[in-house]
């Protein structure tokens, strides 16, 4: 507020000043952080179970795509290896078979809930076809009434979701390794009642035949 006053010589000049007050309410403002696409709360409904990974008390995790895409993961046994402790494989059969094991014996292995053990392991499920990797430590009678002492992984396989999204990859490395895939979503009807997804990849390095594999 600004006011002109006049004093004169030997004089006394009151001045009377009103300031008027008025309250203003801000609109709201909400702050978020920065979303976790890594992080998954709840399992895949092949695994049975509604209650959320926090309140379970066995020690379950959830390897996604978007980890194994970052992470150039191929197979399924570099997606389990790298991301949970204490798991090692053995066998020299190249990444032909998932012979997975931890806590003295071997893991079993399911697919979309259902158990896909073999004798020699189950293949190695290339990484173009996994939607995520739920792994299980400890015995797996708490949801399956037997099981393994220590632990076992089901895999997750692509779906089609309704959104059209796409992806596109090429990886290139030692030994003459080339690598491409291909991941496509989307819809046939514009009302979402035909689905359709396609993944697929190809393989080819020096020290092992060259693989494709490929899931629709």
């Amino acid at each position: 507020m600004e006011q002109s006053v006049e004093v004169g010589h030997n004089e006394t000049t009151d001045i009377s000043v009103t300031i008027s007050s008025s309250l203003q309410e801000l609109e709201e403002i909400i702050i978020k952080s920065a979303r976790n696409r890594y992080k998954v709360d709840e399992l895949s409904s092949s695994m049975r179970l509604k209650t959320p990974i926090l309140n379970l008390p066995q020690n379950i995790q959830v390897v996604t795509s978007d980890v194994l895409i970052d992470q150039q993961v191929f197979d399924i046994v570099d997606g389990i290896t790298r991301n949970a402790s204490g798991v090692i494989r053995q066998g020299h059969w190249d990444n032909q078979y998932a012979n997975i094991r931890m806590r003295g014996s071997k893991l079993p292995s399911f697919r979309n809930g259902m158990n896909i053990e073999a004798s020699w392991g189950p293949t190695a499920e290339d990484a173009i076809m996994i939607d995520r990797i739920e792994f299980v430590k400890g015995p797996g009678s708490f949801m399956l009434a037997s099981g393994e002492p220590g632990g076992f992984y089901n895999v997750v396989t692509k779906k089609p979701t309704g959104q059209t999204k796409g992806l596109v990859n090429f990886s290139m490395g030692s030994f003459s390794t080339y690598r491409g895939g291909l991941d496509f979503d989307g819809k046939l009807s514009k009302d979402g009642k035909l689905l359709y997804r396609v993944a697929a990849s190809a393989q080819q390095k020096t020290f092992s035949p060259s693989t494709i594999t490929a899931t629709a």
